[in-house]
């Protein structure tokens, strides 16, 4: 469901002769009121390309601000992030609540819309964790690599087109802390066969628009 704050429109658009669409799948950053760092944000996106590298899928990445409201693209989502995306270098305590959304993505009557949402600070207390001694030291890199694994997993649904999940690998339907902080982690090999097939099927142009009341 979307919430008032921020409203996702993804039209089908052909350009005018002569024109081309960003080849792709374009990432656009919403950062605005959050606190990110640039450590994270570059990590994120190494992991993000690292994991879909293997679908075939060429991504780029753009912040909201920078956009023109005439672009098209061949594929966009949408990311949203909420919280303070930024890793403490002490340990602090755990507050255990149990399971906790850590993203998720927006549908409306059912569809699944390609506008994702990050709750950073839900994740930073879940990768606690799995983090001890020197790794609150690289605290905020621990925090990109989980950023850009919870966000593969929500593009799974998006460019699949599917709420469903996989048996194991980035799309299973719960990452452990220990998961999203480990030296690697993938697709398995049917789902990343099916983001792959998606990837190779052409796509219409896509024009973003986007209203802030």
């Amino acid at each position: 469901m979307l919430r008032s704050l921020l409203f996702l429109a993804m039209s089908a658009a052909l350009w005018a002769e002569g024109s081309k669409p960003t080849p792709g799948l374009t990432v656009v950053l919403d950062v605005k009121g959050a606190s990110i760092s640039n450590q994270t944000l570059t990590e994120m996106r190494v992991e993000i390309r690292n994991i879909l590298k293997e679908t075939g899928l060429q991504v780029d990445f753009k912040f909201r601000t920078e956009l023109l409201p005439e672009e098209s693209f061949e594929d966009l989502i949408l990311v949203q992030f909420k919280g303070r995306c930024e890793m403490d270098q002490q340990p602090v305590l755990f507050d255990e609540r149990g399971p906790m959304a850590l993203a998720y993505t927006h549908t409306i009557d059912g569809g699944i819309l390609p506008f994702s949402t990050v709750l950073c600070d839900q994740l930073k207390t879940s990768i606690r964790a799995a983090m001890w001694g020197e790794d609150f030291k690289r605290g905020n890199l621990l925090l990109g690599r989980a950023i850009g694994r919870v966000l593969s997993h929500e593009f799974f649904h998006i460019l699949a087109n599917t709420s469903g999940h996989g048996k194991n690998g980035i799309a299973r339907r719960s990452l452990s802390a220990a998961q999203l902080i480990a030296d690697h982690l993938n697709f398995n090999k049917f789902d990343a066969n099916l983001l792959r097939m998606r990837a190779r099927q052409p796509q219409p142009d896509a024009t973003l628009q986007m209203y802030l009341p």
